[in-house]
């Protein structure tokens, strides 16, 4: 009985690993990359009429690749970890005006495409997808500090003639540490061997405008610094539950 016993188990384990070893195995692939992507930007004048602006930008990509049966989808994890940095300044006297506007973005986008076709496939939601933004803007009209003042003849003082004013000024710094993380599946794809890119940008921008008419005066500045840190990019092959994928209409 024991010996018999014995070989029923062996025969059953033998066969919990042949099913097990028969089941097809989910793929997974996974990129990442820590070389910072960096885009600084600044802007000052002191000018009415010359407004400033400057536009910064940086780029890199990561790459996979997947072979994928019939009728299956792509499932991707996109997730990064960045910081946006705005420094925004209005100095001004005698009733001088300034804007600065500072401005920082991250953004991804990605897309599959079938290297034994060429066809480009993108995924849903929309493959674009703006992972960190951040926007500051400060306007400030300014009368200045009186430092002292010389009374005329008529004894009526006038600020702008008869007075010694210094600049005023009013500034706001921010900066803002995040992680992000999104996923997009690429639905239904055909047969084939797929390369994923996933193009991450960084933006910065700055513009600065001033209002002043003599003896009015007025500076304005902004800066933006945006750093992308970490990125990773995680696929998986998966079947989804047929009819699952589609657009949802709330009224």
């Amino acid at each position: 009985m024991k010996k018999l016993c014995s070989t029923v188990m062996v025969l059953l384990f033998v066969c919990v690993v042949a099913f097990a070893q028969g089941q097809p195995s989910a793929k997974f692939a996974i990129v990442w990359e820590d070389t910072p992507l960096i885009a600084i930007t600044s802007a000052e004048t002191c000018d009415p009429a010359n407004d400033a602006f400057d536009f910064d930008r940086d780029s890199g990509v990561l790459l996979a690749t997947m072979k994928m049966p019939s009728g299956k989808e792509i499932l991707a994890g996109i997730s990064a970890e960045s910081v946006i940095l705005l420094n925004t300044r209005v100095t001004a006297k005698n009733g001088g005006s300034g804007t600065a506007t500072a401005f920082g973005s991250v953004r991804v986008r990605i897309k599959a495409v079938n290297l034994d076709t060429g066809d480009v496939y993108w995924p849903v939601p929309d493959g674009r997808i703006v992972l960190n933004m951040r926007m500051q803007q400060l306007s400030a009209k300014l009368g200045g500090v009186i430092e002292e003042c010389t009374v005329g003849d008529d004894g009526v003082i006038d600020v702008g003639t008869e007075c010694t004013v210094t600049p005023e000024e009013i500034g706001l710094l921010t900066a803002s540490a995040s992680a992000n993380h999104f996923n997009v599946v690429f639905p239904d794809l055909p047969q084939g061997t797929y390369k994923i890119r996933a193009r991450f940008v960084v933006v910065s921008a700055s513009a600065a405008a001033v209002t002043a008419v003599d003896p009015a005066e007025a500076c304005a500045y902004a800066g933006s610094v945006v750093v992308l840190k970490d990125r990773i990019v995680t696929l998986q092959d998966v079947r989804a539950v047929k009819g699952s994928i589609e657009t949802v209409e709330i009224e």
